[in-house]
């Protein structure tokens, strides 16, 4: 495991495999640790202050969001988010976290497929254009 997560560029992941004691990953009272984590609440929006799909699209045309799109999400700021974004998942059967997966494509001088992931899977969902029409 630590060598294909070295071959794979992640070392620090590598390191840890090889100097760590490994922990059974559920006990008996893991279930209870997890909902106490996980507070239930409310799962209705209050939409009252949000913006129209009108006025979204309004302001996705203004040059200074074009400003944003183009400094804070360009494909070298997306790279450093997934090299250094804290885990939000849980691990696969090989121990790797979603953002490991791709991270990597980030790495290299790719800059088609690079470009390709901004463009139809980056975007559209901070624009909120994954959502089929109702």
């Amino acid at each position: 495991m630590a060598q294909k997560q070295a071959r794979a560029g992640n070392l620090s992941k590598a390191n840890q495999t090889v100097c760590s004691v490994l922990k059974p990953a559920f006990g008996h009272d893991t279930l209870h640790k997890l909902q106490e984590k996980t507070p239930v609440g409310s799962v209705v929006f209050d939409k009252q202050f949000w913006l129209t799909t009108d006025a979204l699209d309004e302001m996705h045309r203004h040059d200074e969001w074009l400003n944003i799109q183009e400094h804070s999400f360009s494909i070298k700021k997306i790279g450093q988010y997934f090299r250094n974004c804290k885990p939000l998942s849980a691990q696969n059967a090989d121990g790797w976290r979603g953002r490991e997966h791709v991270g990597w494509l980030f790495t290299d001088d790719d800059s088609a497929l690079q470009e390709l992931l901004r463009t139809h899977l980056i975007l559209p969902n901070i624009l909120g254009d994954f959502l089929a029409d109702s």
